[in-house]
């Protein structure tokens, strides 16, 4: 069997993928009065040095993600209270524990009107902004803080995303699949085929262009030929459309990753001495969103008239 006639159903046209809103500034106006409690970190210095104490009163709190990407930079960050109120500012790195207040803070500083600058914030990394009122003072808690950088550099209020995030499952979650052979549901899997299991992609490693160590697994499928396909967007909102025995996942502008062979009904992209899946898929040096998804063989009368079914997608978001 030769690779061109494998890859000749994917002759789509390209269509653009999604952008999503972003900006060099991110800009919160709040009030700490949420309901949350937590014991205070103060004296904090700036999270790499001076001490760090506890408070003994609990406070609210209000809090907010945000991620960063691009490229590395300096930031600053300027909170204001309304008249007659002060409190704490904090940035954590990575993640927030109320529970452990110092864990984590890179910045540090104390209201009415608090001006940090020179905050180094890394490239695609999560972050969460946290203020609180004095412990010792009251008030309504009401306070705007903007946190601003250079033009080039960008951050996303919310959560950064899961860097490998399965979608497009046949088992009747999104599109229907062509004979109802949808597969069994939280299988996490594409439509039944001739061995009565979904074909399955995961994703496993390192999503970034500069240490790709990222590798796609198929298993759940014939010992047939699999082919292994980027692409550049989703169908359907991620629903997919009938193709085949099963259901089409990617759009846009496919590469052909790899052909390899199931055996144990399992395969893998890359295998040893193949190039790694940002090379072979010419992701761009600043990352950005893919998708992914395996078209094998499936020659055992089924479904359709046709020999072929798929398995689930997976979408990937690169790294620099």
């Amino acid at each position: 069997m030769h690779a061109r006639s494998l890859f000749v159903p994917f002759a789509f046209a390209l269509v653009a993928g999604s952008v999503r809103a972003q900006s060099h500034m991110i800009f919160i106006s709040g009030n700490v009065q949420t309901g949350q409690i937590w014991n205070a970190a103060t004296s904090a210095g700036n999270g790499t040095s001076g001490s760090c104490s506890v408070s003994s009163n609990g406070v609210e709190y209000y809090d907010a993600p945000f991620f960063t990407d691009q490229t590395a930079d300096t930031y600053s960050l300027s909170l204001y209270y309304e008249s007659f109120q002060s409190g704490f500012v904090y940035l954590y790195q990575d993640q927030f524990d109320p529970q452990n207040p110092c864990e984590g803070i890179i910045a540090f500083g104390y209201a009415p009107l608090a001006n940090i600058t020179n905050i180094h914030l890394d490239a695609n990394r999560q972050y969460v902004f946290v203020t609180s009122e004095d412990t010792l003072h009251g008030g309504g808690g009401s306070f705007q803080v903007t946190i601003d950088g250079p033009m080039s550099c960008h951050m996303f209020l919310g959560s950064i995303p899961s860097p490998h995030h399965p979608f497009c499952f046949g088992d009747g979650s999104g599109s229907p699949c062509p004979c109802a052979n949808e597969s069994p549901a939280g299988g996490q899997a594409g439509c039944l085929n001739s061995v009565a299991q979904g074909g399955k992609l995961t994703a496993t490693g390192d999503a970034s262009v500069a240490s790709d160590t990222l590798i796609l697994f198929g298993s759940q499928m014939p010992n047939t030929p699999a082919l292994y396909i980027q692409g550049a967007g989703d169908v359907a909102g991620g629903n997919g459309s009938v193709f085949g025995d099963g259901l089409r996942c990617v759009r846009g502008a496919l590469v052909r990753l790899g052909i390899e062979t199931n055996s144990g009904g399992a395969s893998h992209y890359p295998a040893p001495g193949q190039a790694p899946v940002s090379v072979r898929g010419h992701v761009p040096p600043g990352g950005g969103d893919f998708v992914y998804q395996c078209w094998y063989r499936d020659p055992a009368p089924f479904c359709t008239t046709a020999t072929f079914n798929l398995t689930n997608g997976v979408r990937v978001r690169w790294l620099p």
